[in-house]
């Protein structure tokens, strides 16, 4: 009888680590699902046509944040690979540091730009490439022509992966304006004009007395801040 006992308590044991692992590997497959569709919801946010742009405005002080998809702005995601697409870098970054083209306020001076900064990861990628050239430059007429040959492999081996690789990238400019006192009263956002791709700009703009919700298309580019 005791014998039937304490094989009957084993049993019973052997059930209930049973369970208990298979409600483990169910948590552990459930937290994984819930990384995958953070990850998902994460690469989803990052919508082709589509900026956003943060506006604060406090004693006549402007800051404008904008983050843009890299193909709306450079026609590509990756690292430039000829010389029309590093053209095309240089050309675009003019644009954005050129507020003249981008902005229209209420009236002729109402804001003076105080600084511009534009920023992204394929900027980063040029400057590097155009650096990396002048070096490789400076080495050929130091070398021989089989080390230099070596380098070369040896290089274009490194930054295969980086420059073939099409990923999503952003553009963030930021920009700081001094207006005149009571002089802002609208945004007109010009942008539309230069990057045809660009369909919508959500604006969120923040005041000492007044906050708004407002979606700057190619139609529709006038802001009220009033």
């Amino acid at each position: 009888m005791l014998k039937f006992k304490i094989l009957t308590l084993f049993v019973t044991l052997c059930l209930v680590n049973l369970v208990y692992a298979g409600e483990d590997e169910h948590h552990h497959d459930h937290d994984h699902e819930q990384d995958e569709d953070h990850q998902f919801e994460e690469h989803a946010s990052h919508v082709h046509g589509l900026a956003t742009a943060n506006v604060t405005y406090e004693n006549e002080a402007l800051n404008i944040d904008l983050s843009f998809p890299s193909i709306d702005i450079f026609g590509f995601e990756h690292a430039p690979k000829n010389d029309e697409q590093h053209k095309k870098v240089a050309q675009s970054i003019a644009t954005l540091e050129n507020t003249n083209k981008l902005f229209r306020f209420e009236r002729n001076n109402a804001c003076e730009i105080a600084s511009a900064k534009v920023n992204s990861e394929i900027i980063e990628a040029d400057t590097d490439k155009h650096h990396k050239h002048e070096q490789h430059h400076e080495h050929e007429e130091h070398e021989e022509h089989e080390e230099h040959e070596e380098h070369e492999e040896h290089e274009e081996h490194d930054h295969h992966d980086t420059d073939d690789k099409e990923t999503h990238s952003d553009v963030n400019a930021n920009y700081s304006f001094k207006c005149s006192e009571g002089a802002l009263e609208s945004i007109e956002y010009l942008i539309f004009d230069h990057f045809p791709t660009l369909e919508k700009i959500e604006v969120q703009f923040i005041s000492s007395d007044h906050q708004a919700l407002f979606n700057a298309s190619n139609k529709n580019r006038l802001q009220s801040l009033k």
